[in-house]
């Protein structure tokens, strides 16, 4: 058998797949399709490394993956920018409340266009403070349009979209499970490194097909992370210390992930358990599983023995099918590329370092890179400002303190969303309800976390190259506060008349000094020669597998508006 082309790959698939479940998901091939050369940025073509096989080769291409998709410094500082800028709006009204960060940017797995996840503790008890909080967000411009709240749902939460830094955010109030969630994830990350690259890997497939969102049916990133976990605790070379998943094992584990949950994992029957080592267990005989409907994945919250976490996740046949197909076209490219490239038992081509294997399951879509270009042109137009409020690092408050200070309103939130998740559970087929805990709980629990500081972990890969792959070596004039670089006073000069400024006088409410507003200066951007935006540079591949050259893009008349006459 020769190699594969695009086309035969589609064929194979169609070979291996009965027609009636063809029709039934796959239905969005568009992401499924052979990508663009500019849609695979994280390829490093100039690499001298040199490959025993094609499957060492995949474990150092999803390293470069993960390396692009890491976060720059410049965007930590925009989502340390907008959580402060919420802060300040909400104890500008609420001295006394807190606010804590949970979720993927708590425990460092949040990729370019995830969600900030914010708990907010605050002593009203009042039904209506989403809406007062939703207002106060509205009013100083925080969010871009008037937040969405969701009084009805078994944890009430405001949904709104950050005015500038167009980051999503959900807002929910007086939840500790938060916490202890972030707390047990970390602690998992520190006992399995490697752990963090093949979570951010599966979220990102499953964002790029569209399976991600829980409210749709999607998988969430925390259920990710439990089957990924229960996946290295189960596997049985990595519980007898022969396979050691950092040692370039990496792409033979994703391989072997796509194929026990797309083939072999029997989710109507089997739930799994990540505490005490992990395990499976069967659904009928656990209380805390979700029974109806049957085809649910389930997975027990390593943090409450009584919540199943995958109880959202509706769509798990798709997802599962399309995990069974990542399987098929990982195995299929990678042979194709051991037949190609295999040079004698141990040494491969060095071309091998052009050809890229995760490109057949997934790619970058276009608009994912000009998002992330964006920040660092806002970056490069409001500088000062930013660096004041954005480039100290965030130091969550101990949650000891919030137990002692907050324990009424845990309380009273607990009972409510125990009272909504127990009308759920029952058409659910779950028929234990966990008791709501006393405040002599939550104080004894307060005490015996009094020693634990919480921090923020940082992304798996310690520098990204998302600035280096975009923009080449002329990112250093550009972003220069990314490296230790002199300032550039070009681009100071260009920066000193359009600002991101906070508007504050002797004749405002202490809740309106918090107005954000841009300084808009007639100045046109890009009109410097040293701000260079170069496009990724990449040939088209020998072989006809995957990449594809960008198509040009028309050009519109240029003629068409010489003779407009414009406002200045």
């Amino acid at each position: 058998m020769g190699v594969f082309s695009n086309q035969e790959l589609f064929e194979v698939d169609a070979m291996t797949n009965p027609r009636k479940k063809r029709k039934k998901y796959m239905i969005n091939q568009t992401e499924w399709r052979a990508p663009y050369d500019e849609e695979v940025p994280w390829l490093i073509k100039d690499n001298v490394r040199k490959y025993k096989s094609a499957i060492q080769r995949l474990h150092y291409e999803i390293e470069e993956f993960v390396a692009y998709l890491c976060p720059t410094d410049i965007e930590r500082m925009w989502r340390v920018f907008a959580i402060r800028r919420i802060e300040e709006c909400i104890k500008s009204s609420y001295p006394d409340a807190e606010i804590m960060v949970f979720g993927s940017f708590n425990t460092g797995l949040y990729l370019p266009t995830s969600d900030l996840d914010i708990v907010c503790f605050i002593r009203e008890n009042s039904q209506d403070i989403l809406k007062q909080i939703a207002q106060l967000l509205y009013y100083h411009r925080i969010s871009e349009e008037r937040p969405i709240t969701l009084t009805k749902a078994v944890v009430p939460i405001i949904k709104f979209r950050e005015c500038h830094t167009k980051f999503n955010v959900d807002i929910s109030f007086n939840q500790s499970s938060g916490y202890t969630s972030s707390r047990a994830m970390k602690s998992y990350l520190d006992q399995w490194p490697s752990l963090g690259n093949m979570v951010i890997i599966v979220k990102w497939f499953l964002k790029h097909h569209g399976l991600d969102d829980p409210s749709n049916g999607g998988m969430g990133g925390f259920t990710v992370f439990c089957m990924m976990l229960s996946f290295f605790q189960t596997h049985p070379l990595i519980r007898s210390g022969i396979l050691i998943p950092d040692n370039e094992n990496l792409g033979v584990l994703l391989i072997e992930f796509f194929e026990l949950y797309g083939l072999k994992f029997n989710f109507f029957k089997v739930a799994i358990r990540v505490n005490d080592g992990g395990e499976y267990v069967l659904k009928d005989k656990e209380s805390w599983t979700t029974k109806i409907p049957r085809t649910n994945i389930c997975i027990q919250d390593p943090s409450d023995s009584d919540n199943d976490i995958a109880r959202s996740t509706r769509n798990t046949e798709i997802i599962f099918s399309h995990f069974e197909k990542a399987f098929q076209r990982l195995v299929v490219r990678v042979g194709s590329l051991e037949r190609k490239y295999r040079i004698q038992d141990n040494e491969m081509d060095s071309k091998i370092n052009e050809e890229s294997i995760l490109s057949s399951i997934l790619f970058m879509p276009r608009k994912i890179i000009e998002l992330r270009r964006e920040l660092h042109r806002l970056y490069a137009e409001n500088q000062e400002f930013a660096d004041e409020y954005g480039s100290t690092k965030i130091i969550p408050p101990r949650f000891s303190y919030i137990l002692y200070n907050f324990h009424y309103q845990i309380e009273y939130a607990d009972r409510l969303r125990i009272e909504k998740a127990s009308k759920l559970s029952n058409k659910n087929g779950t028929y234990k309800i966990k008791p709501i805990k006393t405040r002599k709980e939550y104080l004894d629990m307060a005490s015996k976390c009094k020693d634990e500081v919480d921090t923020y972990r940082e992304f798996p890969c310690e520098r990204s190259n998302f600035l280096p792959a975009t923009y080449g070596d002329s990112y250093k004039k550009i972003f220069y506060s990314e490296v230790e670089h002199e300032h550039n006073i070009k681009i100071k000069n260009r920066n000193k008349n359009r600002f991101f400024v906070a508007e504050s006088s002797k004749g405002e409410s202490s809740s309106s000094r918090y107005k954000r507003r841009f300084e808009e200066s007639r100045y046109e951007r890009h009109k410097f020669d040293e701000i260079v935006y170069y496009e990724h540079d990449s040939e088209e591949y020998e072989d006809d597998y995957v990449i594809q050259p960008t198509p040009k893009r028309r050009k519109g008349n240029r003629n068409k508006n010489k003779n407009k006459k414009y406002i200045s």
